[in-house]
């Protein structure tokens, strides 16, 4: 009797949230606000999390939690090993609502070379980049 109660007042809450939330207009672009759904998907995606946390715990229980390639080793030049066109490189992107643009990407090649792109293309179809793209230095 009692489950029955509290259930019933949980889907009644639940009911009156989404019904009565007041929907936010974008700002930019991009809903700064959570809408009407948020609660229920943020639960569900906890549920999902928290059971595969809890299966996976349950294959292996004495074994913790350990990352296996931290963040730090991501960050340090890459090895190129022995492929002949193997690059490490970070890319960089970004637009805006005007049709701007700007690209920066550098790469690391072997025998101490290095590929760099920057380019800018703006909204007016003006495109700005290296003389000789892509600009390719020994250091």
């Amino acid at each position: 009797m009692m489950i029955g109660v509290v259930a019933a007042v949980i889907t009644l809450w639940v009911l009156y949230k989404l019904t009565c939330c007041v929907e936010f207009e974008p700002l930019l672009g991009r809903y700064s606000f959570p809408g009407k759904w948020f609660a229920i998907k943020n639960a569900l995606v906890l549920a999902v999390l928290h059971w595969r946390r809890w299966r996976q715990q349950r294959r292996q229980p004495n074994v913790s939690h350990v990352v296996s390639s931290p963040c730090c080793l991501l960050e340090r030049p890459q090895s190129l090993g022995c492929v002949e066109h193997a690059i490490d490189s970070v890319y960089f992107n970004g637009f805006d609502k005007a049709g701007n643009s700007l690209v920066v990407r550098i790469g690391r090649r072997k025998e101490r070379c290095a590929e760099v792109w920057l380019m800018l293309k703006l909204s007016d179809g003006r495109y700005f980049h290296y003389p000789s793209f892509p600009q390719t230095q020994s250091y």
